[in-house]
């Protein structure tokens, strides 16, 4: 495996261990038997020996320092005509016989592809209760600094106010910790789904899907809102904020890879929408065209009540616009009942229709 002569683009970076102490890594590479491209597979393939000295054909350099977490040893590797034997293949999901013959459980390469990459769960999973504490940790200095640093007087002249009194430093610290929050129950109900996945409890492929899709949303999210959080707390705090030994600073150079590693959080955001789109495709697909419409319309009504003032009057607009629409799915359940599209990853075992009756 391996490109003949490895130029530069052909290197993997930012490998934990690689630049002195890995001796093995697990390899995504492409797996051809027979003439026949069978796409990405993972390896287990060494790269040094027992005394650390690299086996041949594999190179590796350290990336040198780094925007933060300079502590951890982050290398490169690279391979040139690196053999490695036939049980080096992890076959959970593909095998060679010693003929070349491949079989596989997973019929389609492109989701054989994203099942294995779906073993990457774990780092997200992992990201998402780092970045989860960073900003507990920036808002407990930040709010602790302000309920003691004191600025201008008020009707007291002789007792300052201390910065926490201030509506606009409230406005600035408490909708973060109130994210903070939400995102701490969140962690744990995807430490949850992880558990039952990888304990066996809930080893299917309906609950790993649900299991990614979940990581696909909360890294994101919650690495956004750490590196918002701890910008946001370092400038609460002035120029005390900006002082190493206050760790915000550093606590946001050490957080800033967290955007793009282990996925980035953009084409992360962008598996959730495809899933949510394929979701809704599901549950549209035996409705008609009135049906749709009708679902729309109340999909509207709902998103007007959570953002409009005014509504009462956008509900009585929608009711008006479609009064002999036929029934739907929706329209055929108590009207004290609200329909809502499915939440992403719960579409068999919770929610089997795009309806999903609640009382107000």
């Amino acid at each position: 495996m391996g490109d003949p002569h490895p130029f530069r683009a052909a290197w993997k970076d930012f490998l934990g261990n690689a630049a002195i102490h890995a001796r093995s890594a697990t390899l995504f590479a492409r797996l051809i038997t027979n003439g026949v491209d069978h796409g990405v597979h993972c390896f287990y393939v060494p790269v040094r020996d027992a005394d650390g000295e690299l086996l041949p054909g594999v190179s590796s350099e350290d990336d040198g320092e780094k925007g933060g977490l300079n502590g951890i040893d982050n290398g490169r590797l690279a391979f040139d005509h690196v053999r490695i034997p036939r049980t080096n293949l992890l076959n959970r999901y593909g095998d060679v016989a010693p003929d070349g013959t491949y079989t596989s459980p997973i019929e389609s390469p492109g989701r054989r592809f994203f099942t294995m990459l779906g073993t990457l769960v774990q780092g997200r999973v992992s990201l998402d209760g780092s970045a989860i504490r960073a900003s507990q940790l920036a808002l407990h200095i930040a709010i602790t600094y302000a309920t003691q640093r004191r600025q201008f007087s008020a009707a007291d002249p002789t007792q300052e106010t201390v910065l926490m009194d201030y509506q606009a430093h409230l406005h600035r610290l408490l909708p973060k910790l109130a994210a903070t929050y939400a995102g701490a129950f969140a962690h744990e109900q995807l430490l949850q789904a992880f558990d039952d996945v990888f304990s066996g409890r809930a080893d299917d492929p309906e609950s790993r899907e649900d299991l990614e899709t979940l990581a696909a949303t909360l890294k994101p999210t919650s690495t956004r809102l750490a590196l918002d959080t701890l910008q946001e707390c370092r400038e609460a705090c002035g120029g005390a904020g900006f002082m190493a030994e206050n760790q915000l600073v550093g606590l946001h150079q050490d957080l800033d890879v967290y955007a793009t590693f282990e996925g980035d959080n953009t084409v992360l955001l962008q598996l959730v929408a495809k899933r949510l789109l394929s979701d809704y495709t599901s549950e549209l697909s035996s409705v008609d065209r009135a049906g749709i419409g009708r679902f729309i319309a109340q999909r509207a009504e709902v998103l007007a009540k959570r953002h409009t003032p005014g509504h009462a009057s956008a509900r009585a607009s929608l009711t008006a616009a479609t009064p002999d629409a036929p029934s739907t799915p929706c329209a055929r359940r108590s009207s004290r009942r609200r329909c809502s599209p499915t939440v992403p990853g719960s579409r068999s075992r919770r929610s089997p229709s795009p309806c999903v009756g609640r009382r107000r």
